[in-house]
């Protein structure tokens, strides 16, 4: 526990690093502060030197991640974390063994925004990913959204590749401007384009998130970081709901 008697969060952050800054950012902005001791103590493992989840899950022959996220589940384990999360919605496809090596709570960003989209009215049958293309291959969204008797609904091609394009170049520090342009067409024209008509549109990778918030929230968009924020700021003991 921190100094405050609310439990210490650990972020294994790095993947990318401006996804992070995102994740630390919403917290402290959403946070009902009057001082610097009502914020949520976060301990930051900022690590870029993940190796690649798209070159391990997508791309193939890439060096598995896992052994680098379980390093840095000691580190904030041993830094006297109580809780963890990972601002990377593809990372998560390595829950399990980051929840086995630190023997701590992971805040799952997956099971959380299924929960957020099973409380919705009206309901939701079908959920529009817009994600990472390891998102689609490992299907972490396909199988959460089946299991609450949803369905997965993925990009064409065309849209896949646009989206993995929008990702990349948040990556690479892109101006964003033109980026938030282009992302806000991606979700005017995802809908009619996409082959099923989705209910709610799912926001299920970071660096999108960065562009969605940018853009400003819409009606029928869902945004799996805002969720996982909403939880750290609940968990922190800062808000009630």
């Amino acid at each position: 526990m921190s100094a405050s008697g609310r439990p210490m969060i650990g972020v294994l952050g790095g993947m990318g690093p401006l996804a992070t800054v995102e994740l630390l950012r919403r917290v402290v902005e959403s946070t009902p502060a009057r001082e610097d001791g009502d914020h949520i103590h976060m301990f930051v493992d900022n690590n870029p030197h993940v190796p690649s989840r798209i070159a391990a899950l997508v791309e193939g022959g890439g060096t598995s991640p896992e052994a680098e996220l379980r390093r840095m589940a000691r580190r904030l384990r041993d830094g006297g974390c109580d809780l963890l999360v990972m601002p990377c919605n593809t990372a998560h496809f390595y829950v399990d063994a980051v929840r086995e090596e630190s023997g701590l709570e992971v805040l799952d960003i997956v099971s959380l925004t299924m929960s957020r989209l099973s409380r919705r009215r009206p309901a939701v049958s079908r959920v529009g990913i817009l994600g990472s293309k390891a998102v689609e291959r490992t299907g972490l969204f396909a199988r959460a959204c089946q299991s609450v008797g949803m369905e997965a609904v993925f990009p064409v091609d065309a849209q896949a590749d646009a989206l993995m394009d929008l990702i990349k170049s948040v990556k690479s520090n892109a101006p964003q401007e033109e980026l938030r342009r282009r992302f806000g067409e991606i979700l005017e024209t995802y809908r009619p384009n996409c082959g099923r008509n989705p209910d709610i549109l799912l926001v299920a990778c970071s660096e999108l998130s960065i562009l969605y918030t940018s853009k400003g929230e819409r009606e029928g968009v869902e945004d799996s970081l805002r969720v996982l924020v909403d939880e750290i700021l609940r968990r922190g003991g800062v808000v009630n709901n």
